[in-house]
């Protein structure tokens, strides 16, 4: 990112009008006075977002309405840098993974934690490590896949809550995609890559679309699930055959509530001999929607997640 002159905002001075507490307006001109205040509300609108992130690596694998781009947290690393060989990154609400990812892709370990099941796995697949038996393993599943015909599945009554969500067809294949891995794909590594890989695709699959704080009902955009999988294991792979993160820097999420955050922390630092150097989140946002109503597809329980996300 280019470094660049961004322009000083009026002084508070200037506004009048603003404050009707004459204390509070000579505060704030105090503050301007002492500090270098800017105004970067432009610099920043496209990457507290996913607007952008759409089409980084790593973080474009999953549409997670509540993220953000990777962009953004290192650029507050380069503003607020800490030294890699000492320090570790944590975000206590990490979502699928947008501030582990960014700090592994500029050397820094790093730690988070969610209460979303389906976020942590999708923040552990995304920043992880991948030896080249793993890339191996991954490579030689995905080309079986991609020439297995799709074959008929029994429908498991426990999963008719789910079912209603799915055109009819589109969901045999989807169980067909689940039943294909769980009983050919072995490893921890290809199987978890395999699962989100499902999991994101699930959305264009159904006839919902995640809208407000739940689902929305829409036509669904896809019709072959199995060539949208396709597409995704490709996507997918192609960014971790191809990482340029520095060195082998560790990105771990835990599936437990920030409450734990000093747990998780203590864990870290014994197990890495370093120290917490940041924490970077995004906090809650000041609503009382319950923001799982609109993962219903991925956290389904029984559902795709299975035995996965626990």
């Amino acid at each position: 990112m280019s470094s660049r002159k961004i322009p000083t905002i009026a002084s508070w001075a200037d506004l009048s009008g603003v404050f009707d507490d004459q204390e509070l307006s000579d505060c704030f001109e105090m503050l301007e006075k002492k500090y270098d205040v800017s105004d970067e509300a432009q610099f920043f609108s496209g990457l507290v977002n996913m607007s952008t992130a759409s089409k980084e690596p790593f973080h474009r694998w999953v549409r997670y309405r509540e993220g953000y781009a990777g962009e953004l947290v290192k650029e507050i690393l380069r503003r607020y840098p800490i030294n890699s060989d000492k320090f570790f990154l944590m975000d206590p609400m990490c979502g699928s993974g947008s501030s582990l990812v960014a700090a592994k892709q500029i050397g820094i370990d790093s730690i988070g934690l969610d209460v979303n099941g389906y976020a942590v796995l999708a923040a552990n697949v995304k920043g992880g490590c991948y030896s080249k038996k793993d890339l191996s393993d991954i490579r030689k599943s995905i080309d079986e896949f991609l020439v297995s015909p799709v074959e008929k599945v029994s429908i498991e009554d426990s999963l008719a809550e789910i079912a209603k969500y799915f055109p009819v067809t589109n969901f045999e294949a989807l169980c067909w995609i689940k039943k294909w891995f769980s009983d050919r794909v072995n490893g921890k590594a290809s199987r978890d890559f395999f699962n989100l890989a499902l999991l994101a695709i699930l959305e264009d699959c159904s006839d919902r679309k995640k809208d407000g704080n739940g689902l929305a009902t829409r036509p669904a955009p896809i019709s072959n699930p199995k060539a949208r999988m396709v597409d995704q294991l490709e996507l997918m792979f192609s960014d971790i055959s191809s990482s340029e993160s520095k060195g082998v820097a560790s990105a771990l999420a835990y599936d437990c509530s920030a409450l734990e955050l000093g747990v998780a922390c203590e864990k870290m630092v014994n197990t890495s001999n370093k120290r917490l150097g940041s924490i970077i989140f995004s906090p809650p946002y000041a609503n009382s929607f319950d923001y799982f109503e609109s993962y219903k597809l991925e956290l389904n329980r029984p559902g795709f997640c299975g035995g996965y996300l626990v």
